[in-house]
């Protein structure tokens, strides 16, 4: 999913090359994820939660080599509790 979610940051800085299916596959794997956290009342500050969340996504899973033995769903949902839980500690 990082791989996809790298051209979606691409995509939206509008470099070239870019795989725009790629880019797609990202921004509505995200884009649900978050939908279904907002609906649960889970998450606060939706104003610009998705570039941010990509970009925060793709450092994590390359500097984080603990990330790279979980599903694509579970580090992002740690990563949207962790950044715009309503329920911060």
């Amino acid at each position: 999913m990082a791989e996809y979610c790298r051209e979606y940051v691409k995509l939206v800085e509008l470099e070239s090359p870019v795989s725009q299916l790629e880019a797609g596959v990202c921004s509505s794997y995200v884009a649900s994820s978050i939908e279904i956290m907002d609906l649960s009342e889970r998450l606060c500050d939706r104003s610009k939660i998705n570039l941010d969340v990509v970009r925060h996504y793709v450092t994590h899973v390359e500097s984080n080599m603990h990330a790279k033995k979980h599903t694509a769903t579970y580090v992002l949902v740690k990563l949207l509790q962790q950044k715009y839980s309503c329920d911060k500690p």
